[in-house]
C-alpha cells in the first residue's frame, strides 16, 4: 500500500531506522512535551510533579484568556494586581516545564505518551478551542456617578458595547458610556442629536 511505503521512507541524512513514521511520532511526542506542560513529567512516571504543573498552568490560562474586559479593574485593586500574578504562574509552569525537558531532552526520544499523558491532551485543547472565551466580549464598569439615575446609579455595574456605526446610529434619549480618564468611566444619556448647519 502506498501509505505504508511513505511511513517506511529513509529520511536522508539520519540512520537507516530512521523512517518517516518514527520521525512523525517524535515530532508528535516532542510537540507535546513542548506546548503541554506537565505531559513529559507524567512521561517520566513523576506523575504529581505532572498534574501540578498542568493544573497551575491550566487556571492560569482559564482565567486569562476569560477574564472580562472592562473598567472594573480600577475600582478594584485586588482585580489589577491579582490578573499579572496568572500571567506569571503561566509562564513559571511553561518555563519549569521547557527546563525539565532540557535535561531530559536525551532520554526524551525514548520516552513513550502514556495512558495518563494522553488524558493532558484533550483538556488542553479545551482550555484553547472551548468557546469561553467569547467572555472577553464583556465590557463592564461600576457605576461612579448618579448622572442618569435610577437607570443607573451610582455603585450599579453597567454592561456595555463598543459602538458600531454600522449597526446602530446613536440618537436622542440612548445611553451611553463615556471615558473620563484611561480606566475611568461613567454613563449619561443623548439629549440632542448633532447640530446640523
Amino acid at each position: 500500500m502506498p501509505s505504508m511505503e511513505l511511513a517506511q521512507t529513509k529520511i536522508p541524512y539520519l540512520p537507516p531506522d530512521w523512517t518517516a513514521e518514527r520521525v512523525t511520532k517524535l515530532a508528535v511526542k516532542l510537540g507535546a512535551f513542548i506546548l503541554v506542560p506537565g505531559v513529559h513529567q507524567v512521561t517520566c512516571n513523576r506523575k504529581i510533579l505532572g498534574c501540578l504543573l498542568f493544573l497551575l498552568y491550566a487556571v492560569s490560562e482559564f482565567v486569562l484568556s476569560n477574564a472580562p474586559i472592562g473598567g472594573i479593574s480600577s475600582y478594584s485593586p485586588s482585580f489589577t494586581y491579582l490578573f499579572p500574578v496568572f500571567w506569571n504562574l503561566s509562564d513559571v509552569a511553561q518555563y519549569t516545564s521547557w527546563i525539565l525537558l532540557a535535561i531530559d531532552l536525551r532520554s526524551s526520544v525514548q520516552r513513550q505518551l502514556n495512558f495518563g499523558s494522553m488524558l493532558l491532551l484533550p483538556c488542553f485543547a479545551i482550555i484553547f478551542f472551548a468557546p469561553l472565551e467569547n467572555n472577553r466580549l464583556l465590557n463592564f464598569h461600576i457605576e461612579q456617578e448618579n448622572i442618569v439615575c435610577p437607570e443607573f446609579c451610582e455603585n450599579d455595574i453597567v454592561e456595555w458595547q463598543f459602538h458600531d456605526s454600522k449597526v446602530h446610529k446613536l440618537l436622542p434619549g440612548d445611553y451611553v458610556v463615556l471615558k473620563i480618564h484611561s480606566t475611568s468611566y461613567y454613563t449619561t444619556r443623548i439629549l440632542e442629536g448633532p447640530v446640523r448647519g
